[in-house]
Order: structure tokens, then C-alpha cells, then sequence
């Protein structure tokens, strides 16, 4: 198997962006606007996360 950057670029990128997702949405243990902020922006690392892991999905036979 040899290294396609595209694909696994794109395993890395969406591993870095759940990583940093669930650093930004671990932050709610005290209520403040502050913590509903983080959570958002927590969740929206996330979906790119996934976005970035589909379309190395898709990419993966080519």
C-alpha cells in the first residue's frame, strides 16, 4: 500500500480536527456563554472532522 497524500492527508487532517474538537467541547463543566461558545465551536471541529474522514473514504479506491 503505498502513501497517497490525498487520502491519508486527509486521515490526518480529520484526526487533528477531532482531536481538537474534543479538546474545544470538553470544556463545559461550569455554565457561562463562554462554555456554550467552546461547545459550538467543539462541535463544528468535529463535523469538519468527519467531512475530512468521508472524503478520504470516498477517495480510498482511486
Amino acid at each position: 500500500m503505498k502513501f497517497d497524500l490525498y487520502t491519508h492527508g486527509s486521515l490526518i487532517l480529520g484526526a487533528m480536527f477531532m482531536f481538537l474538537g474534543m479538546r474545544f467541547g470538553s470544556r463545559f463543566y461550569m455554565l457561562s456563554p463562554e462554555s456554550f461558545l467552546s461547545m459550538i465551536i467543539g462541535l463544528f471541529f468535529i463535523l469538519i472532522a468527519g467531512i475530512f474522514w468521508i472524503s478520504a473514504a470516498i477517495n480510498w479506491e482511486r
